[in-house]
């Protein structure tokens, strides 16, 4: 990598800055159309101006680190695992904003917010909880930084980890401390995700990405955007209030969601709770403490949320102590896999126009008769009942041939061959409606309820009937 010497990384540092600067300006909108067109050549300018170094490659050194390999990607930066020096074990991760990004929107500016609200939490020393990742060294140019290395996965992937509620829970309330901590500084996260926890190589979690952040102590507070958090999991006001500020409440509802991805390990769908009800898919989690917590969370209404993460944490912790290492984890719901969002998605959660939820009755009895009923009747039983008919019906064709070609037939063989057609149709008709009614293909009311009974039915006017032409025909 070419060398920035110090005069030429503080010139690219103070045009980081100012970049930073205009595209704010931009953001918050120009007083005329050759305002903003000039606005527009000037962030061109500045963006150009700090490009002009190669991209980075292995062996590089950035942010006090040797490149290793990348190791992940995101919308405007690479991570990069680092190495210290060759006489040192030491890895760090290194965060590279990508450089073809520069002018675009507020990528720059929510890289650099990021780095700052996380020297902010560095200068707290040994009180920094180890759940919250560490800053190591930022590049001069402010560029890039290096931070902890973390091996472990993020959570994305808990299905495949095989958690015990109990562990899920504990790992759960890391993450909350780190949250907390981070609101007794001044920091509000904003974008709380599976993807923004990581695991180290010992599985604990970790709490990432400070990009969005809110820094309450931050000359120039937030700014809104469309795509402020992940609609998933972010607040419903985050996405649609015009302030420019967040509240802790944002970041509980951000945790809410989190906690029932964590239980269920499926994705939580969009939309929020109302004070009195709770929504119906939270009824996949069999802890009643854990469903009244979460439904407190995600609140509509940031004022009926807790008010700290404390008081979440403590009611978590009250259900962690009734769980033990080797429960099973929950009951999941039906699968609901994390797709793309539209706008009118976005949009409903922001209007909150989406049903009110209502709990979910039981089930009613019939229900379970069908399952059960329907259970006992597998397709077999309609092969059978198939194969034994086709066999009645060869049967009855020999007669019939028997009859046609003069051969004769004692009458008390053609009484005990009527006999036995008649029990191999009935054998086969029994099978084949029992089947076919317990799967509710008969639209007779009823009929589902009792397949056994329709097939007895079945069975038995089979067997008259056949009886009755053979009597006609042979007897």
């Amino acid at each position: 990598m070419d060398v920035i010497d110090g005069d030429n990384a503080t010139e690219r540092r103070s045009l980081v800055t100012e970049l930073c600067r205009l595209t704010l300006r931009q953001a918050a909108g120009a007083s005329s159309a050759t305002d903003a067109y000039r606005m527009r050549d000037d962030i061109d300018d500045l963006a150009n101006r700090i490009r002009g170094r190669r991209r980075e490659r292995p062996g590089d050194e950035v942010a006090g680190y040797k490149l290793l390999r990348i190791v992940g990607s995101g919308n405007f930066a690479t991570v990069w695992e680092g190495v210290a020096n060759q006489r040192s074990p030491e890895r760090a991760a290194v965060k590279i904003f990508d450089q073809a990004k520069l002018g675009l929107s507020l990528m720059l500016w929510r890289f650099q917010r990021g780095i700052r609200a996380m020297q902010h939490m560095s200068t707290m020393g040994d009180a920094l909880p180890a759940s919250v990742v560490r800053l190591h060294e930022v590049a001069p140019d402010g560029l890039s930084f290096s931070m902890d290395f973390l091996p472990g996965g993020d959570l994305q992937d808990l299905h495949l980890r095989g958690w015990s509620l109990r562990k899920k829970l504990d790992g759960f309330i890391d993450i909350c401390n780190a949250v907390a901590f981070a609101h007794g500084i001044g920091v509000i996260h904003r974008d709380i995700k599976p993807a923004n926890i990581v695991l180290t190589s010992q599985h604990r979690p970790v709490l990432t990405d400070f990009d969005i952040a809110d820094i309450k102590f931050a000359a120039t507070k937030s700014m809104q955007s469309s795509s402020l958090g992940t609609p998933q999991f972010a607040a419903p006001e985050q996405l649609a209030s015009t302030s420019l500020t967040a509240d802790v409440t944002a970041d509980i509802y951000s945790l809410g969601k989190l906690l029932y991805f964590m239980v269920t390990e499926v994705a939580p769908p969009l939309g929020s709770t109302e004070p009195t009800q709770t929504p119906p898919y939270l009824y996949a989690i069999e802890s009643a403490g854990l469903r009244s917590a979460i439904a407190q969370a995600i609140q509509n209404d940031p004022a009926r949320r807790f008010a700290s993460v404390s008081e979440f944490v403590t009611v978590v912790q009250a259900c962690a102590k009734g769980t033990r290492g080797k429960e099973r984890p929950a009951r999941k719901a039906p699968p609901q896999p994390v797709k793309g969002l539209s706008d009118e998605d976005i949009d409903d959660m922001i209007a909150d126009v989406l049903p009110a939820p209502t709990p979910p009755r039981a089930a009613p009895e019939r229900a379970e008769m069908d399952t059960a009923t329907a259970g006992s009747w597998p397709a077999k039983s309609l092969a059978a009942g198939i194969i034994f008919g086709a066999a009645g019906f060869v049967f009855f064709a020999g007669l019939v041939i028997a009859s046609v070609v003069g051969f004769e037939v004692p009458k008390s063989s053609r009484f005990l061959a009527a006999v036995v057609l008649a029990l191999t149709l009935s054998f086969s008709a029994g099978l084949i409606t029992g089947t076919v009614s317990a799967r509710g293909v008969i639209p007779i009311a009823g009929t589902d309820q009792h397949p056994i009974r329709f097939a007895a039915t079945g069975g038995v006017a089979t067997f008259v009937v056949v009886m009755v032409i053979a009597y006609v025909m042979y007897l």
